[in-house]
């Protein structure tokens, strides 16, 4: 024999060819350097794309990370169904091809292309065929654990100013070692597959190659004549100890033969004409749960894209990103990875009952018949050769095979997050009441009363604010204090509310003065001190007479120019109290004296303000974008049980200092020209060697800085300040906002993904209403019932010169 024959007469499919299967092994190792890489890019530099919203990117940049991955594992996946189905169909071959042949049970009774994948590396491995053992468990594998976890390898992380996509580790690890032990399989295809040797010339697939392999052997064909009448039970038993093998030219040998029982096969004679069947797989209890779980995600599918829609997103499963993966891509795209074998087995059962369907129907051309090799080819391939031979039932079914990878594509998409505002409406009690308490023991003249001059407290807090430390306390603006409303203790931090609720502030109002008088005296100890004395017309037309304390003189090291700030309550009747005298001096110092070359003075008094307000406040407090619904002002009396001045005067204790000193820097002399030059960033009011500012210049700011002092007066002081709300305090409307992250059903792929499922169930019904069935006692899924099925048909001995020719 040449070298040319022996090539002809070791036919191998192209998937287990040493090429195929080092191009498969050559792609493995490289998606594994790929994945490590990207791995190591998203731990070394926090991600691998960044972006405002990912999820608003256009399809042609998200498309590489969406979809690419499923769309490279389930090509993969079907290369590996490739070999792994070709494995299968060859291993009695090579089996045959084997040096002093092989029993039936090795050649003539395997049928592993029609049994469930998930069986199949058990049962080749108890027969230690172990290329098919390596090819089922890869492409296990790849089906069940790879596709389904890459999905997951990808994920969306919020980060302070955008989003970012990186790769979990906990999946990448898990898809490289799940690619190691491919690799391994692969291996081990090449070492069990690669030496073997069929003597075939062609594809053994086709009915008409087993004819023209056993044509010349009279003594093999009457043998499996009288097989075709053997009960589908006695098969095995009658082969049982028959050794047949393939010599060089192609043509099957027996070696040893089994003896018959023929009465039996008469007696099946006798009762052939009534049996038929379906393989478990075509019976009606299988068709009806098959579809039974197709129509059940049908209606899955179709209740969470409603309620998705209708209710904002449906709320995360877990706060965990690893079980989220888990829940939103890996069981979706594993659901579709598994009704895709189940696909793929229905149409190779198909392949196989398609030409013993033709034969029963009567006389068809061997185009239809004998000819076409469907187990040749992937079942998702069947197609073209299908429709080629007008078998319009196995086209179809190979095209819902090919749409189950579509599917696998489209679910691992299914489902996305995205970041939504919810708002809730609801009901909630102030924690306050819009009434103060007995002010009496507040009074200025009260033993319990504060001593004169701030307490600090609430100037430490408006700095730190001014200074970016900290915020305004919480239910408090620059304007206003609001009353609180109690929350749900497991308030969230990115849930704000808006909640109409009242407020209560002050505003200032000022006027520029300069009748005042300075007089100098001795104070009750004897020492020298200097006032400031003026008038003020009071509601009932009488005339008030008030006045601040000034510093007698500058410090003793205190020289040349020189400001004092005077921010101080006035001093004599409660009148006097309530008004507020400030005022910026320029001047020069000597010798402890102060010659004064220029002031600005204002004389403030305050008017309490109250109303309601929509406010947008933060669940820690914090007052968002207030708007102010009705607004009333005025000395205020019904909301006090004593008179409302006293509230002022306590007021004053706490943010008001008594006087200033005389200065040549530019630091304050006083809390609060200290904050009004750290929040408005102006030294017009401190420097000694700029003018005084101007009163249309002070005013705004100064008027700003008191407001804003005695709204955290309030609300530091609230508890002592305000009565606690009760039972019969009115409820108050609130809209709770709280932005989650919800899970969303993607619209076209929805689409898409009920479209198949739709034709999922159409094709289920149409198939197990017209499946096909057999008149023999055993399915024609074995090699030896196809041997059977020609054995004594006057075609095969048309075959006995042709074998290896084109039919």
């Amino acid at each position: 024999m040449t070298d040319k024959d022996s090539a002809v007469h070791n036919w191998k499919p192209i998937s287990l060819r040493l090429p195929f299967l080092q191009f498969m092994l050559l792609a493995t190792i490289s998606t594994i350097i790929i994945l490590q890489s990207l791995l190591y890019k998203s731990q070394t530099q926090g991600g691998i794309l960044f972006a405002p919203s990912i999820d608003e990117l256009p399809l042609s940049v998200t498309f590489g990370y969406r979809y690419c991955p499923t769309i490279i594992a389930v090509i993969y996946g079907f290369l590996w169904s490739w070999i792994d189905h070709d494995t299968k169909r060859m291993e009695p071959y090579f089996q045959l091809c084997s040096p002093g042949g092989a029993s039936a049970e090795e050649i003539l009774l395997l049928q592993y292309p029609l049994d469930f994948i998930a069986f199949v590396p058990f049962r080749a491995a108890r027969r230690k065929h172990w290329s098919v053992f390596s090819a089922a468990s890869a492409s296990i594998i790849v089906s069940w654990t790879l596709v389904p976890l890459q999905a997951a390898i990808f994920a969306t992380e919020n980060q302070t100013h955008a989003q970012v996509l990186v790769l979990l580790p906990g999946f990448t690890y898990a898809v490289e070692a799940l690619l190691v032990l491919i690799a391994l399989c692969n291996m081990s295809v090449i070492h069990f597959s690669v030496p073997r040797k069929c003597n075939f010339q062609s594809d053994p697939s086709a009915i008409i190659s087993h004819m023209s392999a056993t044509s010349e052997d009279a003594e093999l064909l009457a043998l499996f004549d009288d097989l075709i009448n053997r009960p589908s039970e006695d098969l095995h038993t009658a082969l049982m100890g028959s050794v047949f093998s393939m010599n060089n030219d192609g043509k099957l040998e027996l070696q040893s033969a089994p003896t018959l029982n023929h009465s039996s096969g008469q007696k099946a004679k006798q009762t052939l004409q009534s049996d038929k069947g379906h393989p478990p797989e075509l019976q009606w209890y299988s068709g009806v749960l098959f579809l039974a779980i197709q129509l059940a995600c049908i209606a899955l599918l179709g209740i969470l894209f409603h309620q998705a829609r209708a209710g904002s997103g449906l709320p995360l499963p877990s706060i965990s990103r690893f079980m989220r993966q888990i829940l939103q891509n890996c069981i979706p795209v594993t659901l579709s990875a598994c009704l895709e074998p189940v696909w793929v087995l229905l149409t190779r059962h198909l392949c196989e009952l398609q030409t013993s369907t033709e034969l029963r129907r009567g006389k068809v051309t061997s185009m239809k018949s004998v000819n076409p090799a469907y187990m040749s080819l992937p079942p998702q391939l069947a197609i073209f050769e299908a429709l080629r031979a007008g078998h319009f039932m196995l086209s179809l079914l190979a095209f819902v095979a090919t749409l189950a990878s579509v599917l696998t594509v489209i679910s691992s998409r299914v489902f996305f997050e995205h970041t939504v505002r919810l708002d809730i409406e609801t009901m909630l009690r102030p924690l306050l009441s819009l009434l103060f308490r007995d002010l009496n023991e507040t009074a200025p003249n009260s033993k319990s009363s504060k001593q004169s001059g701030s307490t600090q407290d609430e100037f430490h807090i408006a700095l730190y604010n001014a200074m970016g430390l900290s915020g305004l306390p919480s239910w408090t603006d620059p304007d206003r204090f609001y009353f609180p409303i109690t929350f749900t203790e497991n308030t969230q931090a990115n849930v704000n509310y808006t909640v109409t609720t009242d407020y209560f502030g002050v505003s200032l109002g000022c006027h520029e003065f300069s009748n005042h008088t300075m007089r100098d005296f001795e104070d009750e100890t004897g020492n020298p001190a200097r006032q400031l004395e003026f008038k003020i017309a009071q509601l009932d037309g009488s005339i008030a007479v008030c006045s601040i304390p000034l510093p007698t003189g500058a410090p003793k090291n205190v020289s040349g120019s020189s400001s004092l700030e005077l921010a101080a309550a006035a001093e004599g009747s409660d009148f006097c109290r309530q008004n507020v005298v400030a005022g910026w001096w320029r001047g020069y110092a000597s010798d402890q004296e102060v010659e004064v070359t220029n002031k600005t003075m204002m004389l403030c008094n305050p008017m309490l303000v109250t109303g309601s307000a929509q406010v947008n406040i933060s669940s820690t407090g914090r007052v968002h974008r207030p708007k102010v619904l009705s607004s009333i002002n005025g000395s205020l009396p019904e909301y006090f049980i004593t008179h409302p001045s006293d509230l002022i005067l306590q007021a004053h204790r706490s943010i008001i200092d008594k006087s200033g000193i005389w200065h040549n820097d530019n630091s304050s002399s006083d809390w609060l020209n200290r904050l009004m030059a750290e929040t408005f960033v102006d030294n017009r009011f401190l420097d000694p060697n700029l003018p005084p500012p101007t009163f249309s210049q002070a005013v705004t700011i100064f008027c700003a800085m008191y407001n804003e002092l005695f709204a955290i007066f309030l609300e530091h002081n609230k508890d002592s300040l305000f009565t606690p709300s009760g039972p019969t305090t009115p409820l108050l409307p609130v809209v709770q906002h709280s932005f989650e992250t919800r899970i969303f059903l993607s619209t076209p792929a929805f689409i898409v993904a009920q479209t198949i499922f739709c034709i999922y169930a159409f094709t289920t019904m149409f198939l197990f209403i017209r499946r096909p069935w057999w008149n023999m006692h055993h399915p024609p899924t074995l090699i030896a019932a196809t041997f059977a099925l020609f054995a004594a048909s006057r075609a095969v001995r048309e075959t006995e010169h042709t074998f290896g020719e084109e039919s």
